[in-house]
């Protein structure tokens, strides 16, 4: 994950403005389908926020239907508490019924975590090891940038997504700042 502001982020959750992105094929079962998803994307968030080995972090897959799987991701910023993280990630789930049910894959893109599932895997096998997050009692004096790295490797050309309060196209939620907040995702 890759992330700049014109603003202080570091140790700040945020989960606005955020945007989806799904594959445009559903699955013949949905009702199967939902229950495997979720207990998928349950289990994810569990691991990524239990074992701190991982940077809140966290790749798995699952059986679906005879040989087809599902694939899943969830990533926190190493910067944001376990606490946020959850929080973040808790919502990132909760907004997959209203965008993306029944697809055979979907992202939901915030700036402090972003959560993935898919038909195909997307992920290398082996992720280099995260990141450590900055230490608490840091100032950093007059910042112009500020950029939050994760360090695990994609599998697949990098995602980019550039969204400001004038042009949302990939979201219905705006930010409640009144300088335009700029965000960058890879």
């Amino acid at each position: 994950m890759f992330r700049f502001s014109n603003r202080s982020i570091f140790a700040t959750m945020e989960d606005t403005p955020f945007g989806f992105l799904k594959n445009p094929n559903n699955y013949s079962d949905p009702v199967q389908f939902k229950q495997i998803r979720g207990d998928l994307l349950e289990r994810l968030v569990t691991k990524a926020l239990s074992d701190s080995s991982t940077g809140m972090f966290a790749t798995r897959e699952t059986n679906f239907s005879g040989n087809l799987k599902i694939y899943g991701m969830v990533q926190c910023t190493p910067d944001i508490s376990l606490s946020d993280c959850n929080i973040c990630l808790r919502g990132s789930v909760a907004e997959i019924p209203h965008c993306c049910e029944g697809k055979k894959g979907a992202r939901v893109l915030k700036p402090s975590c972003n959560i993935r599932y898919e038909s195909f895997p997307f992920m290398e096998q082996k992720a280099t090891a995260p990141a450590s997050p900055p230490l608490k009692n840091t100032t950093i004096s007059d910042p112009q940038v500020n950029i939050v790295l994760g360090s695990h490797v994609w599998d697949e050309d990098p995602l980019l997504t550039w969204t400001d309060e004038e042009d949302l196209r990939i979201s219905s939620h705006t930010s409640e700042y009144e300088d335009p907040l700029k965000s960058l995702e890879i």
